[in-house]
C-alpha cells in the first residue's frame, strides 16, 4: 500500500561524565532544575486508581494491536512495500496447511521465500501492526506439525545440503548466508546459520553474529549443537559488551546437563559455582577486545548503547559544577540564547537542549553554534574546535534575536540550533571517529508566517515559496584523536575550495545520527519521498547496503513545509536482540532483522487530528492561523515543544520498545519481536523517557518524575517537583 499522492537511564539521573548544556554553557557535575537542584530519587506514594486512568490496555484479541482508525485521530500518511501477489500465496499456503495438503504449502512457503525483496501485509485491515512476508512465512515453517515438517524436508533437504556445500567450496559467504535465509529450518540451514555467525565474529561484528545464534537457539531440534551453541552465543554477547546476557546464557549451559564443550581442539567442562559464569567465560576467551581508540567509561552514542537505555554507576551529582565552558560565539549571542530561554520559562515551557554531549577518550563532544567543540575533561579546557556547516550567522542570529526580545520567541537561529535541531545536535563515535549530521542553516530555520518565503532556491537546494527545504544534507566524520581531522563526508565534496557549507546538490538527507555497531554505521535517510536504512563502513563511510521500508505522502516528505519539525526531529534507530528498530516520524515505527537484512514489522501509531483545519482541493491544509499540516504540529518553536515528546528515540529493554515520537500524544509500548501494542498511555505533561531499569520506565515529566511497569504501563511510584516554577533541563 503506497502513499495516495506519491504511490540508560542516561543514566539519565547520574553518569560519571555527566554533562548539561544550559543556555550558553557546559555546566559538568550538576544535575540542574531551574530553580532546584535535583539529587538522588526517592520513592514517593503507592499509585492509587486515578494514576492509571489514562493508561490504555490492548484492544486486538489476538496480539494487544490497537485498531487502524481511531476517532478524532488522523491520517497516517505512510505507506509500506506491498504486494498483492504474495499476500495470496501466503493467504493460500495457510489454507493448503488447514487441509493438510503438506507439499504444495511447502511449495508456496519456498517461493515466497525466495523473492528477490520482503514486503509487508496485515492479516486483518483494523490492525496497526503489519508483519513482513518473509518472516511469518518462515515462522509458519518452524510451526508446522510432524507431518507438514517432513514434508517440507523432503522437498528442500538436499537442496539445500548441495547449496550449502557449493557454498563453502568456493568460500562463498553469501551463498551460506542465502541458505542460512531461504533454508533455516533445515538440517543444512541451522549449519549455515552457525557458519554465518563464526563469520560475523570474525568480522567483529558481534551483535550479528548474536542475531543469528539467537535465532538457531529459538528454535527446537538444535540440542545435538549444544553446549557449543550457548557457548558461541556467550561469547558474542560479551564481544557486544551484554555482559549480563553473556553471563546469564553461560549459567543456563551449565545447569543444562550437557557441560563438555570442544574448544580449539580440546575438551572443555563448562562448570564454575554460581555466580561465576562470566568469570570462567572471561578466563576461557579472554576480554573481548575494543575498536582501537575506545576506552572503558566512554559515553560514546545517544543514550549510552545500541538498545537506547545505558546504565552506569555514578556519584550523585555535585551542587557546584567543576569549570564552565562558554559555547556561543559572542557574549552578545550568550546573552539572546538566555534571554530566550528565561522567556519560555515565564510561559512554563520547558526548555532542554536538543542535543547531548558525548564523553569519548577523556573529552567531552559538544556541537555547538561554533560547530563541534572538544574539551578536556579533567581540565575543561577547549582541545579543538572543527566549524560546522550547521552554524546559523552570527549577525543573522543576533538580528533575529533582537525580534525575539520582542516577543517572538520562536525567532533566533542560535535557539533553534541548541535547544530545536536534535538531528545535528546528537551525534555518535566509535571511540576514534565521531559522526555528525551537518544541515544547511536554512534547512532547520522556522517557516515564516504564512508560509511564504520568496527567496530564490539554491541550485540543487534551498527554500521555496512553499517554504519547505529542497535540498539535502550531510554526514561527516571527524577524527578525535586528530584535533578533529575530517576523515570523510556524504555526500562527497564537489570540489576543493567550497569551505564547509553543505553541498546543496544531493536530495537525501540524514534522518539523524547513525548508530555504530561493530565497524558498520546504521543511519535512517530519507530521499525523494523514500525512507530507507543504509549500512555504511564507518572507516570510510562506503554503502555496504540499503534497506528501504517505507514511503510518506508528499505533504509529510522531508522537503514538505510541514515536516520542518521532522528535519529536526533527530530520528536514530535503536538495536536489541538482533531486531533494528526505526523510527520514521511519520506516524509509524518499523524493525529490521539484522542477521537476514529482512524486514520484520511496522506499527502505525495514532496521531492527534488538528483541529480547525480544512483540505482544499490542492491538498493545502488552511487554518485561521496559515497554512497547517501533519506531523509534528506546525512551524516549530513553541508549538512543537509544548505540546509534544523531547526526545523520539526508541528505547529497547525486556522485549519491549517504548515509543515517544514527537508526532504522537502517546507513550507506547510495543513487542520487539512481533511489533504489536503492549500498552499505551497518554503523554499528559510527560517530557521524556530516562530510562527503564528492573523492569520499570523512568518518565520525566513537567511536574515530577515516575515508574512505569514495563508489563502494564501502571505507575509504581511517582516523586513530584516540589519548587516552584521548576522544570526539569537536563
Amino acid at each position: 500500500m503506497l502513499p495516495k499522492q506519491r504511490r540508560g537511564v542516561w543514566s539519565a539521573l547520574a553518569h560519571p561524565w555527566a554533562a548539561v548544556l544550559l543556555g550558553g554553557g557546559l555546566v559538568v557535575g550538576g544535575f540542574v532544575v531551574d530553580g532546584l537542584v535535583v539529587g538522588a530519587w526517592q520513592v514517593g506514594r503507592a499509585a492509587d486508581a486515578s494514576d492509571t486512568a489514562d493508561v490504555e490496555p490492548a484492544d486486538d484479541a489476538v496480539e494487544g494491536d490497537a485498531p487502524a482508525a481511531d476517532e478524532g485521530e488522523g491520517e497516517g500518511g505512510i505507506g509500506f512495500p506491498s504486494d498483492r501477489l504474495r499476500e495470496r500465496q501466503l493467504d493460500r499456503g495457510l489454507r493448503l496447511v488447514a487441509d493438510q495438503r503438506w507439499s504444495d504449502a511447502a511449495t508456496l512457503f519456498d517461493e515466497i521465500l525466495a523473492a528477490d525483496k520482503d514486503c509487508f501485509f496485515r492479516a486483518d485491515r483494523q490492525q496497526r501492526t503489519w508483519q513482513s512476508i518473509k518472516s511469518e512465512t518462515s515462522r509458519l515453517i518452524g510451526t508446522l506439525d510432524k507431518p507438514g515438517r517432513d514434508a517440507y524436508e523432503l522437498q528442500f533437504r538436499a537442496r539445500a545440503d548441495r547449496m550449502l556445500e557449493q557454498a563453502i567450496a568456493a568460500n562463498d559467504t553469501a551463498g551460506i548466508v542465502a541458505v542460512a535465509r531461504r533454508w533455516f529450518h533445515t538440517p543444512a540451514g541451522y549449519r549455515a546459520t552457525l557458519l554465518a555467525a563464526i563469520e560475523s565474529l570474525e568480522a567483529n561484528q558481534p551483535l550479528a553474529a548474536a542475531a543469528w545464534l539467537d535465532r538457531l537457539a529459538s528454535v527446537d531440534g538444535v540440542a545435538t549443537f549444544e553446549p557449543t551453541l550457548s557457548i558461541m552465543r556467550a561469547i558474542a554477547w560479551l564481544r557486544a559488551g551484554d555482559r549480563a546476557a553473556a553471563a546469564a546464557i553461560v549459567e543456563q549451559a551449565r545447569v543444562s546437563g550437557r557441560t563438555v564443550v570442544r574448544i580449539a581442539g580440546k575438551d572443555v567442562t563448562v562448570s564454575f559455582p554460581a555466580g561465576g559464569g562470566l568469570a570462567w567465560l572471561t578466563a576461557l576467551v579472554g576480554e573481548p577486545k575494543s575498536r582501537p581508540g575506545r576506552h572503558a567509561g566512554d559515553w560514546a552514542m545517544h543514550r549510552g548503547d545500541p538498545a537506547r537505555n545505558g546504565v552506569t554507576a555514578a556519584s550523585c551529582p555535585l551542587l557546584a559544577p567543576r569549570y564552565r565552558v562558554p559555547l556561543a560565539r559572542h557574549p552578545e549571542e550568550s546573552r539572546l540564547l538566555d534571554a530566550q530561554r528565561r522567556l519560555r520559562i515565564d510561559q512554563e515551557i520547558a526548555v532542554l537542549p536538543a542535543g547531548a554531549p558525548l564523553a569519548v577518550n577523556g573529552m567531552i563532544l559538544t556541537h555547538t553554534t561554533m560547530g563541534l567543540l572538544a574539551v578536556d575533561f579533567e581540565t575543561g579546557k577547549r582541545v579543538w574546535l572543527q566549524a560546522g556547516s550547521g552554524a546559523a550567522p552570527l549577525q543573522a542570529a543576533v538580528a533575529s534575536g533582537d525580534a525575539a526580545e520582542g516577543g517572538d520567541v520562536d525567532a533566533g537561529g542560535s535557539f533553534n540550533s541548541v535547544f530545536e535541531d536534535a538531528t545535528s545536535g546528537i551525534m555518535a563515535s566509535d571511540g576514534r571517529l565521531v559522526f555528525v549530521v551537518e544541515s544547511h542553516p536554512d534547512a532547520v530555520s522556522p517557516p515564516q508566517a504564512g508560509g511564504m518565503n520568496f527567496r530564490p532556491a539554491m541550485p540543487g537546494g534551498g527554500l521555496h515559496g512553499t517554504g519547505g527545504w529542497r535540498g539535502g544534507n550531510a554526514l561527516a566524520a571527524y577524527d578525535v584523536a586528530d584535533r578533529g581531522a575530517l576523515r570523510w563526508r556524504l555526500p562527497a565534496r564537489g570540489g576543493a575550495g567550497d569551505g564547509n557549507a553543505v553541498a546543496a546538490t544531493t536530495t537525501a538527507w540524514y534522518l539523524g545520527a547513525p548508530l555504530p555497531v561493530g565497524e558498520q554505521l546504521l543511519v535512517l535517510v530519507e530521499e525523494k519521498g523514500e525512507i530507507r536504512l543504509d549500512v555504511l563502513d564507518a572507516d570510510t563511510g562506503r554503502l555496504e547496503w540499503s534497506q528501504p521500508f517505507a514511503e510518506v505522502d508528499e505533504e509529510r516528505a522531508i522537503v514538505s513545509r510541514d515536516s520542518h519539525a521532522r528535519r529536526l526531529a533527530g530520528l536514530s534507530p535503536a538495536l536489541s536482540e538482533g531486531v533494528l528498530v526505526c523510527p520514521t516520524g511519520a506516524g509509524a515505527v518499523v524493525a529490521v532483522d539484522l542477521a537476514t537484512r529482512t524486514l520484520l514489522w511496522a506499527n502505525e501509531y495514532p496521531q492527534p487530528r488538528q483541529a480547525g483545519v480544512a483540505v482544499l482541493p490542492n491538498g493545502i491544509r488552511v487554518q485561521r492561523n496559515g497554512l497547517a499540516g501533519p506531523g509534528f504540529g506546525g512551524h516549530g518553536g513553541r508549538e512543537q515543544r509544548v505540546g509534544r515528546w523531547i526526545d523520539s528515540t526508541p528505547i529497547v529493554s525486556g522485549g519491549r520498545v517504548l515509543l515517544t515520537p514527537g508526532e504522537s500524544q502517546d507513550l507506547h509500548c510495543l513487542d520487539l519481536r512481533r511489533g504489536t501494542t503492549a500498552w499505551r498511555l497518554s503523554r499528559r505533561d510527560r517530557l521524556y523517557v530516562a530510562g527503564v531499569v528492573d523492569g520499570r520506565a523512568i518518565v520525566v515529566g513537567r511536574r515530577g518524575v515516575e515508574a512505569l511497569d514495563m508489563t502494564n504501563g501502571r505507575p509504581v511510584w511517582q516523586r513530584p517537583l516540589v519548587a516552584d516554577h521548576g522544570s526539569p533541563s537536563g
